[in-house]
């Protein structure tokens, strides 16, 4: 927490900014950093990288604003076992992380979290390779089913352009069908590291991708072809999720 006040002003800045932009401009993409410890933002057009604030519950790995213009994260999504997960909102200014509801009964390792073309919110859990629908009032988890297709899908989005839903794994794109887990490939990565774990359209429909690992990245995707171009390394490592905020 060294530096949090002066972090703290320099993000609200930096937020303030962004929010000015038309719905047209180069998007502040949210993500999570330092194995979900905390809320990191880049600026596209500039490359700019901040770390707004820590979440305050370890393992908050995956990031997204629903319908609702709430961003939201899941809690405890690291471990293996004995994990606490639970929905939770953030603040986009802050980082601080409120709880809803009561934590999932059982260790699923919520990874992907995203809505949907209908504006559900849904969830990959990677332990058992499935794909669950949450109420953001009330945090409770509904299965859909397995995945098939494909497996470990680390994040969602939904392309504004077609409105179609899509999911990654670390090495690949895909199309995902909400309503029955369907995925389908629509391109493998290339010149990124196979560590995707973060996909978002800005409002245009272009492509952008974070990366997991000891030095972690922004990347442009070419969604045709799977080929990415590095925009902006992160201060932290071990970023995963990416997500703008939704037009106003």
């Amino acid at each position: 927490m060294r530096f949090a006040s002066r972090v703290s002003l320099m993000a609200v800045g930096f937020l303030v900014v962004s929010a000015g932009l038309s719905a047209h401009a180069d998007p502040i993409i949210y993500t999570t950093g330092n194995v979900g410890t905390d809320l990191l933002a880049v600026d596209v057009k500039t490359g700019e990288t901040k770390v707004i604030g820590s979440f305050g519950y370890p393992g908050s790995a995956p990031l997204a604003f629903g319908t609702d213009g709430k961003l939201y994260t899941v809690t405890d999504s690291m471990r293996h076992e004995s994990a606490r997960s639970q929905l939770a909102t953030v603040d986009p200014a802050t980082g601080k992380t409120t709880p809803i509801g009561e934590p999932l009964a059982k260790t699923v390792r919520i990874m992907a979290l995203g809505p949907g073309p209908d504006g559900g919110l849904y969830a990959s859990g990677v332990m058992e390779n499935r794909l669950y629908r949450i109420d953001p009032q009330t945090g409770v988890f509904t299965e859909i089913g397995p995945f098939k297709g494909g497996r470990d899908v680390m994040d969602f989005a939904t392309n504004p352009t077609d409105g179609a839903m899509y999911a990654t794994t670390t090495t690949a794109l895909y199309r995902l069908d909400p309503k029955t887990a369907e995925l389908t490939e629509v391109s493998r990565y290339s010149n990124v590291p196979s560590s995707v774990m973060g996909i978002v359209f800005d409002r245009d429909g272009r492509l952008y991708a974070t990366n997991y690992g000891g030095e972690s990245a922004l990347y442009r995707i070419d969604p045709a072809t799977g080929r990415g171009d590095k925009i902006a390394g992160f201060p932290e490592r071990n970023v995963h999720s990416a997500d703008i905020r939704p037009a106003q």
